[in-house]
């Protein structure tokens, strides 16, 4: 059976282990451990039947207290993280307004000469040679 100074050490150490996590993923699975459908704190919830209704009551109510302590820790804690990450992108992202700026490219090639010219370097690598001339003409044109 457990007792209340066993639900402190599990506080300590899982407040602990919040506190040490160092990204989502880690805090995440923390998470599960605790209050999962296996977790200890769900374990300890699932106990509570074999306990008279004082003792259910009251060792509830510490259980009840403990796992919403857990889970505001850890609300937190994915807080502030998801908060620094953000801090790092705009620090990263950051536009030095000094610097000149980045002038756009003035027009393109057209897609169809775009597309001559590949099939000419196509061509050119298959062996072929591309000959360009005076188009054919005849009388009619």
């Amino acid at each position: 059976m457990t007792t209340y100074t066993d639900l402190e050490e599990l506080e300590r150490t899982l407040l602990a282990r919040v506190a040490a996590a160092n990204d989502e993923a880690a805090l995440e699975a923390l998470r599960v451990e605790a209050l999962g459908k296996q977790g200890s704190i769900s374990a300890l919830m699932k106990n509570l039947w074999a306990m008279s209704p004082d003792e259910r009551k009251t060792f509830g109510a510490a259980l009840n207290v403990l796992k919403n302590k857990v889970t505001e820790e850890i609300v937190t804690k994915k807080a502030a993280m998801a908060e620094a990450a953000l801090d790092r992108q705009l620090q990263a992202e950051a536009v030095d307004v000094t610097l000149p700026p980045v002038r756009p490219r003035l027009g393109a090639i057209h897609p169809v000469s775009q597309v001559m010219e590949e099939m000419a370097a196509i061509f050119g690598e298959m062996g072929f040679a591309v000959e360009e001339g005076p188009d054919i003409e005849t009388d009619f044109n």
